[in-house]
């Protein structure tokens, strides 16, 4: 039932409207089933509002037009520690220093891109920039896979001859928020109660 709530959003919907109703019916399915693999609802509940909570804040910064604000309350909340911060209950995936990753990017008629061409749009020209899957409008995102076969399925399994790809490694080790669900997520109590509490921002992403 949880996983269901993992839904696209409805066109008819505005995502603000969408997300605190998704929210809300996780919270009363949460209240309905009381204990979820052993975990009782009692035991997360205040960690669940508090994320709940904190979301609501940064989405309201960012509907204000004030994203700035909406990032640094983000910020830290994710560098925050114990009950002021996220990192205890989130799954973190970190990028080895050196670890190669690929970037696919579509063929745009005769045009070569060079490196720079390969790496996110930059900061210049940022106000051509839309809401994407993880961007939004204004702030570049790098979309990158950990194969090129990933990035290919990603973008649609276009032909051979139609995209260029590149291959890049971070200088330094970069941890990250992992919003994937893995088996690793229901393997012992600790990682369960941190599922339910982080669930909220995977919803909200």
């Amino acid at each position: 039932d949880i996983i269901k709530l993992l839904v696209e959003r409805d066109s008819c919907l505005d995502y603000k409207s969408f997300l605190m109703q998704t929210l809300l019916k996780y919270r009363d399915l949460l209240k309905e089933k009381d204990c979820i693999d052993g975990i009782f609802y009692r035991e997360v509940k205040k960690e669940i509002q508090s994320v709940t909570d904190r979301i609501k804040s940064i989405l309201s910064y960012y509907l204000k037009g004030s994203i700035s604000s909406s990032y640094a309350t983000l910020g830290r909340w994710w560098n925050g520690k114990g009950e002021q911060g996220f990192r205890p209950y989130a799954s973190a995936y970190k990028m080895k220093e050196n670890q190669t990753f690929y970037r696919m990017r579509n063929k745009e008629g005769n045009i070569k891109f060079d490196r720079k061409g390969m790496f996110h749009v930059p900061y210049s020209l940022r106000h051509i920039l839309k809401n994407c899957r993880y961007s939004i409008t204004g702030f570049p995102c790098l979309y990158i896979g950990k194969s090129i076969y990933g990035c290919w399925e990603e973008m649609g399994k276009p032909t051979f001859n139609d995209f260029y790809v590149s291959a890049l490694k971070p200088n330094t080790q970069i941890t990250l928020l992992d919003l994937r669900l893995t088996r690793n997520d229901f393997l012992n109590e600790e990682s369960k109660r941190s599922y339910l509490i982080s669930l909220p921002i995977i919803i909200a992403c």
